[in-house]
């Protein structure tokens, strides 16, 4: 099958770019952006990064411009030619152009302009109770700082009609080593929410009051459930005639095309 212009990605950006610049579109992850990422802009209506990601994906799955399988085992980028290994088997695109977003996961055929070790994006979630009421919303954090700089509250489907507050997820950035350091470990994280739980005000059950008069509360309980890697490549390639490579905020991606359209 030839393909004029294909781009891949992992992205919002990567299929809004795909999207709006009429190409095909190959996701190389089987994930979709994370139920709690929002958008610096707001697409099809919606802030959500999940939202815009699913609806612009069945658009184009609908107009045959999708092209996705299951359970990829490797995918190979040459100069004018995609191999993908699915569960469905062995499957060839010839391009005329490739527009890649995101590398993580891709065997590259390009030059390399600069190589790093991988980081690797950390989800922790956990299981909350002993909160001191049913909170319909808990604030969440959001720090620059690469452990457990982001803490999510929400409502899981794992509690049968709860419409309060019953899990959160904390995201990190870690390096390899630290991956298996235990100052970086799911145990530190629970520390990491138990501590901003207290912060924001939120102590638990209360229990009684000591003689001074000041109220005496059962922590709040936080139980870890799973934890969740994925790698990000940071290696940095050279663009040939008809591979590039793009780096471009939704914002660009809008001028762009403002731009380009009369």
């Amino acid at each position: 099958m030839l393909l004029k212009r294909v781009v891949l990605g992992r992205s919002l950006e990567s299929i809004t770019y795909a999207f709006l610049n009429d190409c095909y579109f190959l996701p190389t992850a089987e994930f979709s952006p994370m139920f709690f990422d929002v958008s610096s802009m707001n697409i099809l209506g919606n802030e959500r990064k999940d939202f815009a990601w699913s609806r612009i994906q069945t658009i184009m799955a609908l107009n045959g411009s999708l092209l996705n399988h299951e359970e990829i085992n490797s995918i190979r980028v040459s100069e004018n030619e995609i191999k993908i290994s699915s569960r469905q088997g062995l499957n060839r695109y010839e391009f005329e152009l490739c527009q890649i977003f995101e590398t993580t996961g891709l065997e590259i055929n390009n030059d390399i302009a600069s190589s790093s070790e991988p980081s690797y994006l950390v989800y922790d979630d956990f299981e909350l109770s002993n909160l001191g009421g049913k909170h319909k919303s808990i604030q969440s954090k959001l720090e620059p700082m690469p452990f457990a700089g982001k803490i999510h509250y929400y409502i899981s489907n794992r509690v049968d009609g709860a419409h309060y507050i019953t899990d959160c997820v904390s995201e990190s950035t870690l390096s390899r080593e630290q991956l298996n350091d235990f100052e970086y470990s799911d145990s530190m994280v629970r520390f990491a929410v138990e501590r901003h739980l207290t912060f924001i005000g939120i102590h638990g059950n209360f229990m009684e009051y000591y003689k001074n008069g000041n109220p005496k509360y059962r922590k709040p309980k936080v139980v870890h459930r799973s934890r969740t890697v994925r790698e990000v490549d940071r290696t940095t390639y050279k663009d040939s005639e008809r591979v590039k490579f793009l780096k471009m905020s939704l914002k660009e991606i809008f001028d762009e095309i403002s731009t380009a359209r009369p």
